[in-house]
């Protein structure tokens, strides 16, 4: 089997042991290495007999299950390969990792740095242990068990393995059940399976005696070859005398060519499948943008991506009209008409009582802004500001696609004040955003806003 066990420091903190692969090269000898906060981690691979870990774990309680193809807790997932798995549970967990407070364990190291050796573990062994992090110290013995299924005309056929086990078969039109047979294959004939009725997918479940050997849901079969080409626009520049110059790669067009016929939502799952864990991911990574002074092109981008494919921005900001700063305003006012030209723009803003400078001064001088007198009238009319009689303390940008996904951000300065101050971006998942949003409309009604003809 093949034995691999990770080091941070020197100190072991996870072993794993791969049953089935004993053709393997007995010299196998793999080491991959990486530094984090000074120390190294490293991974070292090796060839070992099964004898070597027997006496040892004896001693020790063990849990024992299947895990299925797309299990994160698979290192084989994302094929057709189920894994048998033997978690031996240490109690005594890496001292290099965590300390012990009373009856609980605490990270010994900075949060960041633990994150980064999951990623390490996740990279190499392919398993996620951040949802678990008292799964370090423990070791696992897997056994690989693939079975893959071939199309065949109305159906599928078996490997030669199957030959002495019971299948148990889910044909499904998307998620509804059509048929459902139980198939012992005792020869080679009986590795082809077929069905009559229109199905799309299946389920599949495979079993030697009593227990399950393995198993696999809504298994697809491509049935048609789709190819995307992106036709792309050349950078654009803006520029901008108070915010500086952006540069803007406008969103690409999408050409598909299909050849057969379009596949349905069960042949595209695995890829739902995938996605979602990007995203998930994604989320983890960057909710948090901390801004110090002269670090606007970090801003600028931050928005950008926040902006760009949105249908409606909302921009709340109550000193977005002020003389002193009007500079400032104006060029966000060009970026955003230039990133997204054709959107509903709404800026809301606080109505100053005993100010001097009003919505219709702010106007006139906005038509006379160089950058935004060049945007098309089509695009300055999607342009509408909101003054309100009370000021909203934070500063939200909100956006809405067209499939209404909402996103947003929350900004920890005025918009003619994110070049030089400290500062923190806030990025709003789309529950946050809708939710921030859905509270401010109805409030944004008569009695809160401001009736230009009676402040003149």
């Amino acid at each position: 089997m093949i034995e691999d066990i990770v080091k941070y420091d020197g100190e072991v903190i996870l072993r794993m042991y791969h049953k089935g692969f004993d053709n393997e090269n007995e010299q196998r000898n793999l080491v991959r290495k990486n530094e984090i906060n000074g120390k190294i981690i490293s991974l070292e691979e090796k060839y070992v007999k099964d004898e070597v870990i027997k006496n040892e774990l004896s001693v020790f309680e063990f849990t024992e299950c299947l895990l299925g193809t797309e299990d994160e807790r698979n290192p084989y997932r994302g094929g057709s390969s189920c894994t048998f798995v033997k978690e031996f549970v240490i109690l005594e967990k890496p001292k290099i990792l965590f300390t012990q407070s009373g009856s609980l364990y605490e990270l010994n190291i900075e949060t960041k740095n633990f994150v980064q050796i999951c990623e390490f573990i996740k990279k190499y062994l392919g398993v996620n242990l951040k949802k678990n992090p008292m799964n370090f110290g423990n070791v696992y013995i897997y056994e690989c068990r693939e079975i893959r299924a071939v199309g065949i005309e109305k159906g599928f056929s078996l490997p030669s393995k199957c030959i002495g086990s019971t299948v148990t078969v889910t044909f499904r039109n998307e998620s509804m059940p059509v048929e459902r047979e139980n198939i012992a294959i005792k020869e080679e004939s009986q590795l082809s399976i077929t069905n009559v009725k229109y199905w799309n997918n299946f389920d599949l479940e495979v079993y030697f005696g009593k227990d399950l050997f393995f198993y696999q849901n809504q298994i697809a079969f491509m049935k048609s070859l789709r190819l995307s080409m992106e036709v792309a626009s050349p950078k654009q520049k803006i520029d901008l005398p108070k915010i500086g110059s952006v540069f803007h790669q406008p969103s690409s067009k999408d050409q598909e060519i299909i050849s057969g016929q379009k596949m349905t939502k069960s042949d595209l799952k695995m890829s739902t499948t995938k996605i979602r864990k990007m995203i998930e991911l994604e989320n983890e990574k960057e909710n948090v943008v901390f801004v110090v002074p002269d670090e606007l092109e970090k801003v600028k981008k931050t928005i950008m991506k926040a902006v760009e494919k949105s249908i409606k921005i909302w921009v709340f900001d109550p000193y977005f009209i002020d003389r002193n700063d009007r500079f400032y305003s104006f060029d966000w006012i060009s970026f955003f008409s230039h990133i997204n030209p054709y959107s509903e723009k709404k800026y809301v803003f606080y109505c100053k009582k005993n100010s001097d400078y009003k919505l219709e001064d702010f106007l006139k001088d906005l038509d006379t802004d160089f950058n935004y007198k060049k945007r098309p009238q089509s695009a300055r009319e999607k342009n509408e500001f909101v003054e309100t009689k009370v000021s909203i303390h934070d500063r939200f940008i909100i956006t809405i696609t067209k499939n209404e996904v909402y996103s947003g951000l929350v900004l920890g300065t005025s918009f003619n004040s994110l070049h030089k101050n400290y500062y923190v971006i806030y990025k709003l998942n789309h529950i946050a955003a809708k939710e921030i949003l859905n509270k401010l409309s109805p409030w944004m009604k008569n009695e809160n806003i401001c009736n230009n003809e009676e402040e003149k």
